[in-house]
């Protein structure tokens, strides 16, 4: 009875990780929407999400078969690409929402209309990831200059979308979005190669899980960085027009204003 209320207790504390997960990316998702901790249900989802989340990570810490090794991230080389892999991630997640959001503001585009840049980037990575693989799997490759190669795509897509002006549309979008395509499989493929290099084959399924979870909370940070600078950066523009406004509003002559004043009143 008492290794049944174990077993029991244990897997209790292990069932709470996926609620946690839950609410934690629900706090990250709605936080740019409901303004963050101005929120009693942005900051109940993090409260309650942050205390099953760590109750699930003491949970794995001390069970003899984890989902999630924890130990294994002392070694360097899991820690370090897992930090660049959620990083990665995060930049990531610029390569369509971005596009898409600006051309929602600029264009009035739908999501109907804006989908084929989505499209240009994730429907190749069915294919493209396997192909990498396999590139990576033959004797004469490097996956730290496949790595590197994936690197400069990505560095060229955004050189390429720095340029943006107010008039761009899909067509202008075509070459970021391809250089993008060519990039992401080439930089998140070669770098979980190089993360698992230094494991062996049994301690796959550990590292499955970390890869999991550091993929879901980047996606949802990266989007929620996105949105809380365009807001910022939105409120911050409206701000400064409104102040120039102003400021020539209180240079112009008396007679102007009136005329303004007039010009107004005849429109209404």
């Amino acid at each position: 009875e008492i290794r049944l209320s174990l077993v029991g207790s244990e897997m209790c504390i292990r069932d709470r990780g996926v609620p946690g997960l839950m609410l934690l990316v629900v706090g990250v998702d709605q936080g740019v929407r409901l303004d963050w901790f101005h929120s009693p249900l942005i900051v109940a989802s993090f409260v309650a999400g942050g205390a099953l989340f760590v109750l699930y990570l003491i949970g794995e810490w001390f069970h003899p078969a984890p989902f999630v090794s924890l130990r294994m991230l002392a070694r360097r080389n899991i820690w370090i690409g897992f930090t660049l892999f959620g990083f990665l991630l995060m930049t990531m997640a610029t390569a369509v929402t971005l596009p898409a959001n600006l051309l929602a503001n600029f264009q009035g585009f739908r999501l109907a209309q804006s989908a084929p840049l989505g499209l240009i980037v994730g429907f190749p990575q069915l294919l493209l990831g396997s192909c990498v693989a396999l590139l990576l799997y033959q004797r004469w490759a490097d996956a730290r200059y496949v790595f590197v190669a994936g690197l400069l795509c990505m560095a060229a897509a955004n050189w390429l979308a720095s340029g943006i002006t107010s008039e761009w549309m899909v067509q202008q979008f075509l070459w970021v979005q391809v250089l993008h395509m060519l990039g992401q499989p080439l930089t998140m493929v070669s770098l979980l190669f190089l993360i698992t290099s230094v494991m062996q084959p049994m301690e796959a399924p550990l590292v499955a899980g970390q890869v999991h979870i550091v993929r879901v909370f980047s996606a949802t940070i990266g989007g929620a960085i996105i949105g809380q600078l365009t807001a910022v950066r939105s409120r911050f523009h409206s701000e400064m027009l409104l102040d120039n406004a102003g400021q020539l509003m209180a240079r112009l002559p008396s007679d102007c204003l009136l005329y303004t004043s007039d010009a107004a009143d005849d429109m209404q």
